[in-house]
Order: C-alpha cells, then sequence, then structure tokens
C-alpha cells in the first residue's frame, strides 16, 4: 500500500478522518437527493419517513458490523427542506451530517440553523469552490463550522496541474487557492474533493489527483467518482449500472482516498461490502510491512471471524 509524506487526521463529529492508510476511509452516502424514491412529493419535500429512517440506520448499522465508517450528505434544495431535512437525520442519528445544496443561501440556512441549535460541530459545509461569494466567505466565517469540502473543479483545466493550481492560486478564475480561502472562512478542517468528471473528460486526473493532493498537503482527499460512472450512458443495463458503480468506490480507495461520496445512500450495503473487501487486504498488507492498524480495523475483524 501507499505510504504518504506527513498526514493531518481530522476528528469531525466524533468520525475520524485522513491520516495513512491504516485509517478505514470514511463512506458518505447522500439522501434527499433529486429524484429519490423516497419521495412521494419532492415538490414540497415530502418522503416515506420509514424508508428515509431505515436507509439513514442501515448504513449506521454497517459501520458498526465492519469498522468502516460512515457520514451522511443531507440535500435540499430550498430553505424549508434542507432545515427539516437536516432535523429529521438529527433525530436518528449521532453521525457528522453534510449539508448539500446547489443554492448558498440554502446552505447558508443549513449552517444557521446548525449553529442556533448547537450542532454545529459536526456539520461540514458542502462545499468551497470557484464560485463562492463574499457572503458565503463572511456567513461561513461567522458561523463557526470548522470544516468544509474544498471543490478543486477547474473548468478551464481539468488536468491534475489545472486541479492543483485552483487549490494553490485560483488558476486565475479566483483571486486566491482555495485552500486559502478556507483558511479565510475560518475552516480548520478542509476535506478536498478532487472533483470527478465524465470519463474521457478528466475522469483519470481526478483519480490521479488522490495520490498527488494527498502528498502534497496532507489534508484528507476524496471525490464522488460514481459520478463518473453515471455518465457512461453506453451501459443500458440498470442493475449492471449499480454493480460497477458500487464497484468503483475500490478504485479510488485502493490508491489513498480517506472519503468516498458513493452517491444515493440506497447502495450502502454494496458499497460496504466492496469497500470491506478492499481494506482486509490493504490491512494485511499494512502489517506485513510493519504498520499499526486499530484492534477495530475491518482486517481484524476478518481473521477473528
Amino acid at each position: 500500500m501507499f505510504i504518504f509524506p506527513k498526514q493531518k487526521t481530522f476528528n469531525i463529529g466524533g468520525i475520524k478522518i485522513g491520516g495513512q492508510m491504516n485509517n478505514p476511509p470514511v463512506l458518505i452516502g447522500t439522501i434527499f437527493y433529486k429524484g429519490q424514491d423516497i419521495f412521494t412529493d419532492e415538490t414540497k419535500g415530502i418522503f416515506n419517513k420509514k424508508i428515509a429512517k431505515r436507509l439513514i440506520e442501515n448504513q449506521e448499522k454497517l459501520f458498526h458490523e465492519t469498522g468502516i465508517p460512515c457520514m451522511i450528505d443531507v440535500c435540499g434544495d430550498s430553505k424549508d427542506k434542507i432545515l427539516r431535512n437536516i432535523d429529521f437525520v438529527l433525530d436518528i442519528t449521532d453521525l457528522p451530517i453534510i449539508i448539500d445544496s446547489p443554492d448558498p443561501n440554502v446552505r447558508m440556512a443549513g449552517l444557521q440553523h446548525a449553529q442556533e441549535i448547537g450542532i454545529i460541530d459536526r456539520i461540514i459545509y458542502n462545499s468551497i469552490n470557484m464560485s463562492i461569494k463574499p457572503f458565503e466567505i463572511r456567513e461561513i466565517k461567522e458561523s463557526g463550522i470548522e470544516s468544509a469540502i474544498l471543490l478543486c473543479y477547474n473548468p478551464k483545466d481539468s488536468s491534475l496541474n489545472g486541479r492543483i493550481k485552483l487549490l494553490e492560486t485560483g488558476a486565475g478564475l479566483i483571486k486566491k487557492g482555495l485552500i486559502d480561502v478556507a483558511k479565510e472562512c475560518g475552516i480548520t478542517k478542509p476535506l478536498i474533493d478532487t472533483a470527478i468528471s465524465p470519463i474521457g473528460n478528466g475522469a483519470g486526473s481526478a483519480i490521479r489527483a488522490i495520490m498527488a493532493v494527498k502528498s502534497k498537503f496532507g489534508f484528507p482527499v476524496g471525490n464522488a467518482i460514481h459520478n463518473a460512472v453515471r455518465s457512461c450512458n453506453w451501459i443500458k443495463d440498470k442493475e449492471l449500472l449499480m454493480q460497477i458503480d458500487c464497484a468503483s468506490n475500490s478504485l479510488v480507495r485502493i490508491i489513498g482516498a480517506d472519503f468516498i461520496m458513493y452517491g444515493p445512500i440506497e447502495h450502502s450495503e454494496k458499497v460496504y461490502r466492496n469497500i470491506f473487501l478492499v481494506e482486509c487486504i490493504v490491512g494485511e498488507v499494512l502489517e506485513e510491512i510493519g504498520f499499526k492498524i486499530e484492534k477495530d480495523h475491518p482486517y481484524n475483524r476478518l481473521v477473528s471471524i
């Protein structure tokens, strides 16, 4: 397995993320995304609470069974919906929550709510990117949030170099690099998303960037590789597409990803089984080369069966 230069490890809401590969990756399932089957009226944001609860609990159960930690990516496209969705998840689990919306005003509403109810230490902001506005920087800082995802999507240069430049200098798209923007926002626990692209349009660079970014900056790094698979419109069989989607997460982990945004939380069972196998192999190699792995590491759970 790969051994990286000095790495940073963060604790976010009781979940450890980052470090060397002896720390299992954090698996992140998404709920309340557009088009999810749990909605009975998506326009109003009304969903089947029983099914949603089961999905959240199942991901957490897999965490405790395998030793592979998880978080929840909570979506919402309006202020009312994001607050309702956050509160619903909070009633079910103590896991960290990622606030996810295409609208920065909705994300701000989620941040303010988290601050008001005293759970800001469990929140990750998704995301700080090239489109960030001054009011967003100001409100992120005022919220007191410590962690955010830095999305190194560079539409003008999808190469590895283009992604690195966006993090370091802004790549001519913004006045300063995303890492400095995050510091301005008061973020002390940045998570770098290498911004997966469609296959043939930078997907390989986004995967390659996992090793490069982790080596260069030492921050926890990952991406949502399932988005590259979902861009493969030539795969017509839906079941086959889902299998490839779930299995693709193994690819980014084997080269060092600290977190994997695997997409629909419905896929948690298949994703966890894939990554559990990877972690058992990783653990075996690390043990062989003299690296310490914790007693609750997936490999130790396997050998104790």
